[in-house]
């Protein structure tokens, strides 16, 4: 980064003496990359202040490590930045934000957004004579945005401290939190809240005290009748900042300070409040091994941390009281007690019950049945989705199997219409074609001859004249398959058998003597029905014919 025509280390801003990667911190500027919606290394505003490397963003603004060119000293850039309504295009501008198209409440939210966040930098304009909280040295407009620019603080937060070393002993923490007990003390005698003290916000210098930053929740006590954004951080928070409409005050920021010491000293995060109104597992401090106390500190610290705002201190100062130590300024020691009886008169003058454990424990537990039954509808739900598709699946499956056999039945009621006006080959049975003579004589068609819808009459005169024994074959070859052999019939079926046999000889012989004495009869006079027959069926009779002599000369 180069700032006044010098070249900066865009991570610790010092100067770089020899190529791009830094002696002192070992950072590679010139490999180094930066996020497309943020702003790039090097980026000026306001004609004075250099941007370097991302230190932490959030929902709302990006911190930015800074170079101020007036002052020649290294400072923290906060950039208003919600990302819910704006972006950042690098081709046209890699500073400029442009806000999101969308309807006119949105565009009113990034307003009031902004306005917010300037109100943040008067806030900390206030303590700047505080040793506990980060000095804010300029704020301004620029970019369609808003910037603030604070002190830089060189350390690490209290969280990072705590995982990387373990616990700290109890004087440390007394040492440590000193200035920042100040700072909230002081704030608080200004009828201003904090709401967001937590083991992050809260950074250790190199000298080994404590600077309280992000003041961006803080808000004011006095003609507070509106509902409050929700705001906690796990563990610090107190349940009345769970709730918009919860009553916050001093006692708030007791209770997230009290949650600091017992994390700092336990090296244990804390519980919620939200789940310690239903079963509180807090371990108290005393109970703890390896973790040394001064007298009365485990009660005062566990005190600080009661669940209800009723049970805990007031005030910061009584705190410190408890604690064994004064406070520097002299805030009002009955404030607390006096915001607290005028919130019950309010609360009562509204026709409201008095908060109490058993009822926000019972709304907590109501909201947790609500969210079991919401997941109980949805299994139901899915289960008669499931049970509606198998239906769908089997009537589906019974249409097909109804279309299928309608199909069949269609088509067969087609090949019958057709064999009835005749496009399909006539089958005709040998009864119809047969003599009544021979109908008399119990003579039944075969299987062969209705198929070929042949008669005997259309025999030759010399197949009239069968031998007995060649008759007997006939008979055996033209019987229908229904009946059967001769020796699986009963006895009556076998005289019927051999009755017609001798009838068949008989009508034979009188046969012979009738042709001896006249001449053979044409086909056209013997079975005058078959001259409607088409063409293709006299040649199949006469095909049939000459195969019948063959099979008879054999």
């Amino acid at each position: 980064m180069i700032s006044g025509g010098q070249k900066r280390c865009s991570c610790c801003m010092h100067l770089l003496e020899q190529g791009d990667v830094c002696s002192a911190c070992g950072y590679d500027n010139q490999n180094s990359q930066t996020p497309p919606y943020c702003l790039p290394e090097g980026t000026c505003l306001k004609q004075r202040y250099y941007t370097g490397c991302v230190l932490g963003e959030g929902g709302f603004g990006i911190t930015y490590l800074g170079w101020d060119q007036t002052l020649s000293i290294p400072v923290a850039i906060k950039e208003y930045y919600p990302r819910e309504f704006v972006r950042r295009n690098p081709v046209r501008s890699h500073s400029q934000v442009n806000r999101v198209d969308g309807e006119t409440c949105a565009q009113q939210e990034y307003q009031k957004g902004m306005k917010a966040f300037l109100k943040e930098a008067q806030t900390l304009a206030q303590f700047q004579s505080l040793e506990g909280a980060a000095v804010v040295h300029d704020y301004f407009t620029e970019n369609d945005t808003a910037y603030i620019v604070m002190e830089y603080i060189d350390g690490i937060s209290v969280e990072e401290y705590v995982q990387k070393n373990g616990q700290i002993p109890a004087g440390q923490v007394q040492t440590m939190l000193r200035p920042v007990l100040d700072t909230l003390e002081e704030m608080h005698a200004h009828h201003i809240i904090h709401r967001d003290v937590s083991a992050d916000n809260l950074m250790i210098t190199r000298q080994g005290f404590m600077k309280l930053v992000d003041f961006g929740a803080a808000r004011s006590t006095v003609n507070r009748d509106h509902t409050m954004t929700v705001i906690y951080k796990r563990g610090f928070a107190p349940e009345e900042q769970y709730r918009s409409k919860g009553q916050t005050g001093p006692w708030s920021d007791v209770y997230s300070v009290s949650a600091v010491m017992y994390y700092m000293l336990s090296g244990v995060m804390p519980e919620e409040a939200s789940q310690r109104l239903v079963s509180d597992r807090t371990v108290p401090l005393d109970q703890m091994e390896g973790v040394a106390l001064p007298k009365g500190w485990s009660d005062a610290i566990g005190k600080g941390m009661s669940v209800m705002a009723a049970d805990r201190y007031q005030s910061i100062r009584a705190l410190r009281e408890a604690l064994g130590e004064s406070g520097r300024t002299a805030c009002r020691e009955h404030w607390g007690q006096e915001r607290q009886e005028e919130r019950r008169r309010k609360s009562l003058a509204a026709g409201e019950e008095e908060l109490s454990t058993e009822r926000i424990a019972g709304e907590l537990l109501q909201a947790g049945k609500e969210q079991e039954s919401r997941k109980e509808r949805q299994l139901i739900r899915e289960k008669a989705l499931r049970a509606k598709r198998k239906i769908y699946l089997r009537i589906g499956l019974v249409l097909i199997v109804l279309v299928a056999a309608g199909a069949g039945i269609a088509m067969m009621r087609l090949n019958g219409q057709a064999q009835k006006e005749g496009r399909l080959p006539a089958q005709t049975s040998l009864a119809a074609d047969m003599p009544s003579e021979q109908k008399t004589q119990g003579g039944t068609a075969s299987p062969e001859q209705t198929t070929l819808g042949i008669t005997a009459t259309a025999l030759p005169e010399q197949m009239t004249s069968i031998p007995k024994t060649t008759a007997e074959k006939t008979s055996s070859v033209t019987r229908s398959p229904d009946d059967k052999k001769p020796s699986e019939r009963p006895d009556k079926t076998t005289d019927k058998a051999s009755k017609r046999e001798e009838k068949t000889t008989k009508v034979s012989r009188n046969r012979k003597k009738k042709t001896s004495a006249t001449a053979r009869p044409n086909k056209t006079e013997a079975t005058p029905k078959t001259t409607k027959k088409k063409t293709t069926g006299q040649k199949d009779k006469k095909n049939v014919i000459g195969s019948l002599d063959t099979l008879l000369g054999e």
